[in-house]
């Protein structure tokens, strides 16, 4: 007797053109924040040297000026969440998240968010081409570091655009509402995919490595416990001690900003050290627990069983007349990911790191 596969082929199709769909839709929600980030940066421009026309160069002026920015920044990211959580809202329910159980410790936390900074740091340090450590060049950090801080009030304005305002909206996006959506497909397509976008999102060929190193360690907290404030943490913390260095820099000298970067690099080497052995050794315990949880109780086959179950529902998705689709491959969702207008997504932000490599734009 042989077995009529047509019908798995259709279930298998039928998940493929899901999954391409959901990459076409966070591509979509991308590229409007490039159209925010750029479109918007020339516009606030405009209304900058409007309002300079009407009102000088004055506090007035500029404290207005920086709100509007800040409000701007806010908006950059949240509008597109929200189209993109209208593409997707009937097709995801909050049923699917990233995970059903912490799947990391709470000693473990810690650990992974050290690791995540010092990480990002320790590379971001380590590379020669780094033009601007972060935010883009239309950005109101840019504008505020660009003429020195003239005033007092620009130093927490900057500071906060650049570290309160990401830690905030771009975890919103890339973490909560990407990898929700992605959460389906597995754990690690939904941490390496929503790292990968956030790391193109800043459209930046020097920034490129270390972003999506922190991506990875940003969606790692976020699966591994189910909430965003971690990450978000972690955000709020990279981007402080990046703009801590800018305002130092600006305010101080050269030489207190070299003398901080040192700092840096001297506390997080040895703190990624640490954090790596720590992690590995919480895994080990938690190994040795399960082990010993068998031998005395049959608890093992109970977890496993569970992990089946978990890790079976993670991979199906739901159909309109309620049945399960099959599993895709890696290969399949590799092949996935790059829909057509995912495409297009990477071929804009590569045209726009290219310009911004060569300060065209």
């Amino acid at each position: 007797m042989i077995m009529d596969i047509s019908f798995f082929k259709k279930l298998n199709k039928q998940s493929l053109g899901k999954y391409e769909s959901l990459m076409n839709s966070i591509a979509v929600s991308a590229l409007v924040c490039f159209v925010f980030i750029y479109v918007g940066g020339y516009t606030l421009e405009f209304l900058g040297s409007v309002m300079y026309e009407a009102l000088g160069s004055t506090n007035t002026f500029n404290f207005i000026f920086l709100i509007i920015q800040c409000i701007a920044d806010f908006a950059t990211i949240l509008v597109p969440v929200k189209i993109f959580n209208f593409m997707n809202s009937s097709t995801y329910s909050d049923e699917y998240m990233p995970v059903e159980k912490k799947i990391l410790p709470e000693g473990a936390i810690p650990y992974v968010l050290l690791l995540g900074l010092s990480a990002n740091h320790i590379v971001a340090l380590f590379n020669d081409k780094i033009v601007d450590l972060f935010g883009n060049s239309n950005s109101a950090a840019d504008f505020l570091y660009r003429g020195g801080f003239q005033y007092n009030y620009q130093i927490f304005f900057y500071l906060f655009s650049i570290s309160v305002i990401p830690a905030i909206a771009e975890e919103i996006f890339c973490r909560k509402a990407l990898c929700n959506a992605l959460a389906p497909y597995g754990q690690k397509t939904s941490i390496i995919v929503s790292a990968l976008v956030f790391s193109l999102l800043h459209a930046d060929f020097a920034r490129f490595i270390y972003t999506f190193v922190f991506g990875i360690a940003a969606a790692w907290l976020y699966v591994g416990t189910k909430s965003l404030k971690w990450s978000m943490l972690m955000h709020f913390i990279n981007n402080f001690l990046a703009g801590l260095s800018i305002v130092l820099y600006y305010k101080v000298s050269s030489d207190a900003y070299n003398i901080f970067n040192t700092i840096l690099l001297i506390v997080y080497i040895p703190m990624a050290i640490i954090c790596v052995w720590r992690l590995l050794k919480i895994k080990k315990e938690r190994d040795d627990m399960e082990r010993l949880a068998a031998r005395i109780g049959g608890t093992l086959e109970q977890y496993n069983e569970h992990k089946k179950k978990y890790a079976k529902r993670l991979e199906m998705l739901p159909t309109e007349d309620g049945e399960e689709i099959i599993p895709l491959t890696r290969k399949e969702k590799s092949k996935g990911f790059f829909s057509p207008l995912m495409i297009v997504y990477i071929v804009i932000a590569l045209l726009l790191a290219l310009g911004k490599f060569y300060n065209q734009i």
